[in-house]
C-alpha cells in the first residue's frame, strides 16, 4: 500500500493494522510467508486427496495463487521499473493492492479452516501460528511463537477471525481502494512534487510516521506489505 499510494494512506487507513504491520511486525509477516513457503514445498500434496488433511488443500491452493502474483510482480518490476508497477498496481482487478488484501485474507481463513479440522491435531497450532504471522493484526511476538508451537499451548492461543469479517473487510477495502487509484506515492511523499508543496507542515513526515527501523531491504518490504 505505501509503495503504491504513499505513507500517508497507510497512516490515515481506516484499518489501523496495516500502519501497525509495517512500524512493528514487518519481519514477522516475512516469517509468515518463508514458513508458508518451506510447509507447501515439503508437504505431499497426495495426503489431501486421501483424506489426511482435510483443508489443507485449499490453504495450499490459496497461497500458490498469492505467491505466483508476487513472483510476477518481481518480474515486472526489474523488467519495467517502479512507477510502471505502481500504475498496475492502482488499475489490475486481478492483482492490483485489493486483490492482494483479497488474497492474504482467503489464505488466512483457509488456514484457520484446516487448523479446525481434527484430523490435522499435529499441524493446528503451526497453521494458526502462520495466519498470524500474516495478518495485519496478528499479536504473536517473537517471545510467545515458541510456546505457541509446543504440545502443551492451547490452541486458542492465536486469535481466529470470522470468514465472514475477513469478506466483510474485502469489500470494505475495495470501496476504499476505488477512491485513490490516481494517486501514487510521488503525489502524496515526494517532497518536491505540487502536492507535497501544498500540504507542508500539515501533518507528520514520512521519516515520523515510519522510522527507519521498520524498512527491511527492498525485497522484504515490498513482500511484506506490498
Amino acid at each position: 500500500m505505501a509503495f503504491t499510494y504513499g505513507f500517508k494512506y497507510v497512516a490515515t487507513h481506516p484499518n489501523s493494522g496495516y500502519q501497525h504491520q509495517y512500524l512493528e511486525r514487518i519481519d514477522h509477516f516475512s516469517l509468515g510467508l518463508m514458513g508458508l513457503e518451506t510447509l507447501f514445498s515439503l508437504w505431499d500434496a497426495s495426503e489431501a486427496y486421501s483424506g489426511k488433511s482435510p483443508g489443507l488443500i485449499e490453504a495450499r491452493t490459496a497461497w500458490v495463487q498469492y505467491w505466483a502474483s508476487q513472483i510476477r510482480l518481481f518480474q515486472r518490476f526489474h523488467r519495467k521499473g517502479a512507477q510502471t508497477v505502481r500504475q498496475f498496481l492502482t488499475q489490475s482487478k486481478d492483482e492490483g493492492i485489493t486483490a492482494m488484501v483479497a488474497m492474504l485474507r482467503q489464505i488466512r481463513a483457509a488456514l484457520r479452516v484446516a487448523a479446525s479440522q481434527r484430523l490435522n491435531g499435529g499441524l493446528s497450532r503451526l497453521l494458526l501460528l502462520l495466519a498470524d504471522l500474516i495478518d495485519e493484526r496478528g499479536t504473536a511476538s517473537w517471545a510467545q511463537i515458541p510456546s505457541m508451537l509446543e504440545a502443551a499451548a492451547p490452541v486458542e492461543s492465536v486469535p481466529m477471525a470470522t470468514p465472514r469479517q475477513e469478506c466483510r473487510e474485502t469489500r470494505e477495502e475495495s470501496r476504499r481502494m476505488a477512491h485513490h487509484r490516481l494517486r501514487s506515492v510521488f503525489d502524496c511523499d515526494t517532497p518536491n512534487s505540487p502536492e507535497a508543496q501544498k500540504t507542508s507542515g500539515a501533518g507528520p513526515s514520512q521519516k515520523e510516521l515510519f522510522p527507519s527501523r521498520a524498512y527491511g531491504n527492498g525485497h522484504v518490504r515490498m513482500t511484506s506489505a506490498f
